[in-house]
């Protein structure tokens, strides 16, 4: 691998460089508008389903210009923005795991309801 390339998204995990993350929160302000407190905040689940959800919106916002054949589509930008969105999403899919209880609750398979007389 070349020295000034960054390692592929996936070849990365945030549980083991949390550095990667905050990095990443900090870019988040050329990709899309944020407030420095909201990129501050970025650890609270409540703030981090709203990184994600702007994200989300600007991913889908660059795809359809990609789509159209727009003059302003920068495949730079949408690759900057997949790259942050799969970031900060296994950053946070990891802090949830980490929050929620191991066990689940038995549901039953079918149906258990019966069947209403006629």
């Amino acid at each position: 691998m070349p020295p000034n390339t960054a390692p592929p998204i996936h070849a990365v995990h945030p549980r083991v460089n949390p550095s990667i993350v905050q990095g990443t929160l900090e870019s988040l302000r050329r990709l899309i508008a944020v407030w420095p407190c909201d990129v501050a905040s970025g650890d609270a689940p409540a703030a981090m389903d709203r990184l994600l959800r702007q994200l989300r919106k600007a991913l889908r916002a660059e795809r359809q210009r990609g789509i159209a054949g727009h003059w302003a589509y920068d495949l730079a930008r949408h690759a900057e923005l997949l790259a942050a969105y799969r970031t900060l999403a296994a950053a946070h899919n990891a802090a949830n795991l980490r929050q929620q209880p191991q066990t689940k609750e038995k549901r039953p398979r079918f149906n258990t309801r019966p069947l209403p007389d006629r």
